[in-house]
């Protein structure tokens, strides 16, 4: 049966990049923070190693693309 929040829509599922919840998915509604606010974890808890691995990796992506960045603008 499909979920719905309490402005009586279907959820939406998404996945969070916050440094403290990185990849965990969840649904909400589909109005997000403009809706009724409704909001359910739909993965567990990932532990604090896994968080500090995740937060370790983003924070590497975006050096990277940090500097993809300047290297093309230099090259323009």
């Amino acid at each position: 049966m499909d979920e719905l929040c309490m402005c009586r829509l279907l959820v939406v599922k998404r996945t969070a990049w916050t440094e403290n919840n990185a990849g965990q998915r969840f649904v909400s509604c589909v109005k997000g923070w403009n809706g009724c606010n409704y909001f359910r974890w739909t993965d567990p808890p990932v532990c604090a190693r896994g968080r500090a691995v995740i937060s370790g990796l983003l924070r590497r992506i975006e050096r990277n693309e940090e500097c993809c960045y300047i290297w093309f603008a230099e090259k323009d």
